[in-house]
């Protein structure tokens, strides 16, 4: 279990997959969020309280809108063993996760905006509408993904 910073919610999960969060001031559930298929194993609010990390024996982590617990949360399988750890940077922006995978912690972006700037690092040229609609969604606008560079390819290190 875990409260939000603000001490309003309190989160708890189940052997079933469910996190169950609540409104601690009513005493009355506020979500079920769903979507793990094995025990929760962990559960963190992040320091700012805008995210909700859950982890399970399904190898996967979660991350939640604290804002509206109703979107999809965005989902990561970067463990290849059972997750039984989480913590965020102080600001929020990343989520590491230890696991049974061998002796190793996994850094992660908690918003798609924090991924960009690694992503957009090795690359010299924006997601083409093709791309965009494979990995983003049809269903959202098209935006420059790595700002106003025009060329095209992969950014070769220097030696």
């Amino acid at each position: 279990m875990d409260f939000s910073p603000d001490g309003k919610l309190l989160a708890s999960g189940d052997e079933n997959g469910n996190v169950i969060v609540w409104n601690f001031n009513t005493r009355s559930q506020m979500n079920n969020l769903r979507g793990h298929t094995g025990r929760i194993t962990n559960l963190k609010f992040s320091p700012d309280g805008t995210l909700l990390a859950t982890s399970s024996y399904d190898k996967s982590v979660r991350i939640w809108e604290t804002a509206d617990l109703n979107n999809q949360p965005i989902v990561i399988n970067a463990n290849e063993g059972f997750i039984f750890s989480l913590a965020f940077s102080p600001d929020s922006k990343f989520l590491i996760t230890g696991s049974t995978d061998e002796d190793r912690l996994v850094l992660s972006p908690t918003r798609a905006e924090y991924m960009t700037g690694e992503i957009c690092s090795m690359l010299d040229r924006n997601f083409t509408m093709e791309e965009w609609n494979a990995y983003v969604g049809s269903d959202i606008p098209y935006e420059n993904t790595c700002g106003d560079t025009p060329a095209i390819g992969i950014r070769r290190k220097e030696e």
